[in-house]
């Protein structure tokens, strides 16, 4: 079975603290992922306000190959907006566990009603509609199934969301193929994984070996909380298991760098396929190994990715790497020589690289956390003079 991606940045991307795309950010990201192949994209909520409505406008004037829809909530007002700005397809935030249901002031029968003339609605106008069953790994399966199966033939695909990242991966896998069994062809099923627990894109895995054949990604996982699961590493699974057909997987540094300028969040140099160090070999034992053989200690190609084999210097280094960075010179040095520099490497390094990492840790800390305080301080300055306060 194929899998298929569908985009959140656009939106999920501004739920990280801080976040804000401007309207050619966001152009310039949709373009991209519309570039690198994603199937579908989710522009955002209409009902955010008439910014939100202006760049949701503008990403369907680029008439993009993929799929590009917008999220609404079970809100007539939500859905007049969503048909009168015509995407082609509404993820429908349809509440699933009793628990959300109740802070809604809703049961589920109640919430089914309210949705169904808004489904019928799309339907009429050719808009294709998605559910995105909100907080299903905590739902009962009985009220997943009565939901999912509630609108008949006007729902293309049931997102179902692991929103609190509860799921692991064979939890995933066996509650997914449980559902698919109740859930009759054709409506499809898909899984938006969320990353609390650190298995985003393992679950999503799971999810579409149990038969969920379109699953959620955001670049470098951006998302509320803990994020969502990572693009670049879906992305990596998939071609370790020839599943990436129709992806362009080297355009992904290019992809990840321009939303971490465009969200002021930087991705982590560990980051799998995407990250500074991941084809980088510091040990001295592993760069000797994969200078003679480059997949010695690396599965993954680099070149797939637009990447190439690192070979970084310091106290673990050996001479071999030294040779290698040094090229042509290295043969004419005599040995003493390198064990002198490789000597000295080892025991002086780049002590100002370590300064200036910690420098730029605690100084990303502190912006993070304004970020946090930020409109909490704006709101409490507001209460402090507002007249109900003043003495």
């Amino acid at each position: 079975m194929s899998i298929f991606l569908t985009d959140n940045t656009l939106r999920e991307g501004e739920q990280v603290a801080g976040v804000d795309f401007s309207i050619e950010e966001k152009c310039s990201i949709a373009m991209a992922l519309d570039e690198f192949g994603v199937h579908r994209l989710d522009a955002g909520m209409p009902a955010s306000g008439e910014k939100e409505c202006k760049t949701i406008r503008s990403l369907l004037d680029l008439h993009l190959r993929a799929e590009v829809g917008v999220s609404c909530r079970v809100n007539t007002d939500d859905v007049a907006q969503a048909i009168e700005l015509r995407p082609a397809a509404v993820y429908l935030i349809t509440p699933a566990s009793r628990r959300r249901l109740e802070h809604m002031n809703w049961d589920l029968p109640g919430m089914i009603e309210k949705a169904r003339p808004l489904v019928l609605a799309l339907a009429a106008e050719r808009i294709k509609v998605h559910l995105a069953v909100e907080d299903a790994s905590r739902a009962a399966e009985d009220d997943i199934v009565a939901l999912v199966n509630a609108f008949g033939g006007a729902v293309d695909t049931a997102y179902l969301c692991d929103t609190v990242g509860v799921h692991l991966p064979w939890e995933a896998r066996e509650w997914v193929r449980r559902i698919r069994a109740r859930v009759p062809e054709p409506l499809h099923l898909g899984y938006h994984g969320h990353n609390d627990l650190g298995m985003a894109a393992g679950n999503s895995l799971a999810a579409w070996q149990g038969g969920a054949r379109h699953v959620s990604v955001t670049v470098n996982g951006l998302g509320e909380r803990a994020g969502n699961a990572s693009l670049s590493t879906l992305t990596a699974c998939l071609v370790r298991m020839e599943l990436a057909k129709g992806l362009k997987a080297q355009r992904l540094p290019r992809l990840a760098a321009l939303v971490e300028t465009a969200s002021g969040i930087p991705v982590s140099p560990l980051e799998p396929v995407v990250g500074a160090f991941a084809f980088a070999h510091a040990s001295g034992v592993h760069a000797h190994a994969a200078l003679q053989d480059e997949q010695a200690y690396t599965d993954l190609e680099p070149s797939l990715f637009d990447r190439q084999h690192e070979y970084p210097l310091g106290k673990k280094s050996g001479r071999y790497a030294i040779r290698a960075l040094a090229g042509p010179a290295a043969q004419m040095a005599p040995p003493e020589a390198l064990d002198q520099l490789l000597q000295y490497i080892k025991e002086h390094g780049k002590p100002e690289f370590k300064q200036q990492g910690k420098q730029f840790v605690a100084e990303f800390r502190g912006m993070m956390q304004s970020r946090l305080n930020l409109w909490r301080d704006v709101v409490a300055a507001i209460a402090h003079t507002s007249p109900k306060t003043r003495k």
